[in-house]
């Protein structure tokens, strides 16, 4: 959900509410008809097809296919399999923070130079809009700011100790909820906060950010931020990132929010950010960020993307040469 609101002011009520990823799938006419083919290969057999080391073992396609949809969580192998890809044309949509928050620029150019397209609104914001939404209002003028809530998972640990739980509980419960990985150190030190931040600071101000100050979710740091908080404060995990002087600085930490914050009423495993234009307006974007099916979402929606972006691929990719793609015994 989307919504743009008047100098000064951020709340959901009489917004203006626009079409979001869900709209995005309303609108495919014609579903495709998808085949997908894989086959498991080991990381000798990988590091032979990729001809570097790829880590891990992983599944690959074993013809030429129309797009490659990447959901791996580490840098490798997936820079090798996506650069692969999108140095012969094929088009490529990542849910991989870690890939697009380190290599975007570098993929981006591969991706031009061979024709493809890659896509990767699936790794900030869950089911909310947020890549969309900077690249449309830099766009429209300058961005003087950009802060929001981009973990879901914290935002539920936060949601689980303000009512009662401890924060081990809390983790425990966003576990079982599958909000939380098994292990839950990227969300918690704030590395996946900050990597989301850093794709959306280079669609909003066309810079790469550089320095972001990070002060992690534990459980001491939340007793010391209860003790400093208000009286009716709300407490959630907030990454900003900002211009001052001409610096792009940027932040992820534990806010104490005024309830009339319109971060303050995001609760559960819900996303949003605020976009202030140097003019003063506010636009505010929601939706699930944390769980499999917000994801599942956002890569459904980019996929319909490079459908309508490129409506005649997909028979040219049938007839695309398969050499440079084996199948190894």
């Amino acid at each position: 959900r989307e919504a743009r609101f008047p100098e000064g002011q951020a709340h959901e009520d009489g917004g203006r509410n626009l079409v979001g990823r869900r709209g995005r799938a309303r609108r495919a006419h014609q579903a495709p008809e998808v085949a997908v083919g894989q086959v498991p290969l080991s990381p000798a057999q990988a590091d032979s097809l990729f001809g570097e080391p790829a880590g891990q073992g992983f599944t690959v396609l074993v013809e030429a296919p129309f797009v490659v949809v990447d959901a791996l969580p580490g840098l490798e192998p997936s820079r090798a399999i996506v650069r692969h890809f999108l140095d012969r044309g094929i088009d490529v949509v990542s849910a991989n923070k870690r890939l697009i928050a380190d290599a975007a620029p570098m993929l981006e150019r591969a991706a031009e130079r061979s024709g493809a397209v890659i896509k990767y609104s699936a790794a900030v914001g869950g089911s909310a809009p947020m890549i969309e939404a900077v690249r449309r209002e830099a766009h429209r003028g300058e961005i003087k700011s950009i802060e929001g809530i981009v973990n879901g998972t914290c935002n539920y640990l936060l949601g689980c100790c303000a009512d009662g739980l401890s924060f081990a509980e809390s983790v425990a419960e966003a576990q079982a909820k599958g909000f939380a990985e098994s292990n839950p150190e990227d969300d918690l030190i704030g590395a996946d906060a900050a990597r989301k931040l850093r794709i959306l600071a280079r669609h909003a101000f066309g810079k790469d950010l550089l320095a972001i100050d990070i002060r992690p979710l534990t459980a001491a740091n939340l007793a010391q931020s209860r003790k400093e908080c208000g009286t009716g404060d709300v407490l959630r995990m907030v990454a900003r990132a900002w211009l001052d002087g001409g610096h792009l600085l940027g932040a992820v930490c534990i806010r104490a929010l005024d309830p009339d914050h319109p971060l303050a009423a995001v609760s559960g495993e819900w996303n949003r950010l605020l976009i202030t234009s140097a003019n003063g307006s506010i636009v505010a974007v929601s939706g699930r960020g944390a769980g499999r099916w917000p994801t599942t979402e956002a890569i459904i929606a980019d996929l319909l993307d490079v459908r309508h972006q490129k409506p005649g691929t997909a028979e040219q990719n049938v007839r695309r040469p398969t050499e440079h793609l084996r199948c190894i015994d």
